[in-house]
């Protein structure tokens, strides 16, 4: 067994918020053990001083993700064939 520790980052400092420690058989073993306690905050898994480990912060403003969504939307809109737009 592998000693591990999981650091939580404040979504808006972006510094270690708070860590869980536990133990684990191999990486993958921990790596599914860390994915159960998901946060939307960034995290990152370590054992000793190698970093195993890093997900990403998920975006927290439901409002921006939408705006994303629609930009993506218009960007294939725009790129289709005249002749393959929807006629009004």
């Amino acid at each position: 067994m592998a000693y591990y520790r999981l650091y939580f980052f404040h979504p808006a400092r972006g510094r270690i918020d708070h860590f869980r420690e536990f133990e684990a058989a191999n990486d993958m073993a921990a790596i599914v053990r860390a994915g159960d306690w998901r946060d939307l905050a960034a995290m990152e898994l370590w054992s000793g001083g190698r970093k195993v480990k890093h997900w990403e912060a998920y975006a927290f403003v439901p409002e921006a993700r939408a705006r994303s969504a629609v930009s993506a939307l218009r960007g294939v809109a725009a790129a289709r064939p005249e002749g393959n737009r929807a006629r009004a």
